[in-house]
């Protein structure tokens, strides 16, 4: 008799089977132990723990049989899975749906067969507990309980198996996303030697250079002409030096005001850029000073993105605080479609730092109305005592917050 699987039920049901990952899977002691456990309670020769798929059972742990599949249609567990009670057939040449299965008519030549269904956490019935003699019997009803008692331990052994299997696979998505991490931060190490290397030499060095020439033709010529351009030359190279010894990594900010801190930020985007900018952020009190780096990283980038993608006018930054510090950039820019939305570079960057600060991202935009992205992060406050301490815990954060030398330009 052939057993219909094309239902609703029954793909939900295999989709559960298939998240265990136990068919196919090797021995284990475990099923083993309580297939042996089942075989002498009952007395019976045949004990078997099933899981049937589409096509097959395929036997999982058996006693007085080998392991390994056999066709569903010519499966007693096959019927098992389709009730939630256990099922017995005391003679199985007298029940019409066995009578003339090849197991019944031939080797093991099976008579009596009681079976258990092996029910996960989802409530789908996804095997069955068996038992098989080769002569007809009938169990009483404490032994019917005592199959279903072994059933149900199975049961827990397997939702202890799939926990496990969770656990590696978000053990093995950590790690990823470490790597990966570690990975992108490399690069961006890579990338701000080059862009450090690059004004040093194309800036510095060069303004160097003109200020020891002017000094010279200075020294020659007694001109004071020279002399104003050597100041200039030494006033634009400690701007220079300040800027870039900022961004790669604004260590001298740790312990001040972050109103102050990104307010000269958004000074120098604007002069740079020229895209206005606002910045409400009322006086805070002491911060932990891994999360002034956050925020001066997190407004560096998307200010970064604001530039390259926006085609923004105006850009505002605010910073309040409730439960939680709440940091909002929002343009006038062309914005984008949400529901085709992809994150891409700069944004992954952003999530990174807050993610790794215990803080989380929201982002909202529409087609030409702009874009709000909206930090929130876990207000951590310090006094003075505290912020000093902290410091030992901002060497672990350097890599994550190595910067891009940006260029507004």
């Amino acid at each position: 008799m052939r057993i219909s699987t094309s239902s609703l039920h029954e793909e939900l049901r295999l989709q559960e089977l298939f998240a265990h990952q136990i068919l196919d899977s090797p021995a284990e002691q475990e099923f083993d132990d309580l297939t042996e456990l089942a075989a002498h309670i009952f007395g019976c020769p045949i004990a078997a723990i099933t899981f049937i798929d589409e096509t097959r059972q395929w036997i999982k742990a058996a006693k007085g049989i080998d392991a390994g599949s056999v066709e569903r249609e010519d499966s007693f567990c096959t019927y098992t899975i389709q009730q939630n009670e256990v099922m017995m057939v005391q003679d199985a040449t007298k029940d019409e749906r066995f009578a003339q299965n090849r197991y019944v008519a031939g080797e093991p030549d099976i008579r009596f067969y009681a079976g258990a269904p092996i029910v996960s956490s989802g409530g789908f019935n996804l095997g069955a507990l068996c038992v098989v003699d080769k002569t007809p019997r009938v169990l009483d009803a404490r032994q019917v309980e005592m199959l279903q008692i072994i059933s149900r331990q199975i049961s827990k052994l397997l939702e202890l198996r799939l926990k496990n299997i969770q656990l590696q696979a978000a053990a093995a998505s950590a790690l990823q996303k470490h790597q990966d991490l570690v990975h992108h931060t490399m690069m961006r190490h890579e990338r701000e030697n080059f862009d450090v290397s690059t004004a040093l030499h194309e800036d510095l060095a060069q303004g160097l250079a003109a200020t020891k020439l002017y000094l010279e033709m200075a020294e020659e010529t007694g001109s004071p002409s020279f002399i104003t351009k050597s100041k200039q030359n030494v006033a634009k190279m400690l701007e220079d030096a300040r800027s870039l010894s900022k961004k790669l990594f604004p260590t001298t900010l740790k312990y001040g005001c972050i109103a102050d801190m990104l307010q000269q930020q958004l000074t120098q985007f604007e002069k740079s850029t020229g895209i206005s900018v606002n910045l409400i952020c009322p006086r805070q009190k002491a911060m932990h000073p891994d999360l002034h780096i956050v925020l001066f990283r997190i407004v560096e980038e998307q200010l970064k993105n604001i530039c390259t993608h926006a085609g923004a006018t105006k850009v505002e930054v605010t910073i309040s605080e409730k439960e939680e510090l709440i940091l909002t950039i929002s343009d006038d820019g062309a914005g984008f479609d949400m529901p085709h939305f992809k994150a891409g570079h700069g944004l992954r960057s952003i999530a990174s730092l807050a993610e790794y600060y215990g803080g989380r991202v929201d982002i909202h935009a529409a087609a030409k109305y702009g874009c709000v992205l909206k930090i929130y992060m876990p207000a951590m406050k310090m006094d003075g005592d505290a912020v000093a301490a902290s410091a030992t815990r901002l060497t672990h954060l350097e890599p994550l917050l190595a910067p891009e030398t940006i260029s507004y330009l």
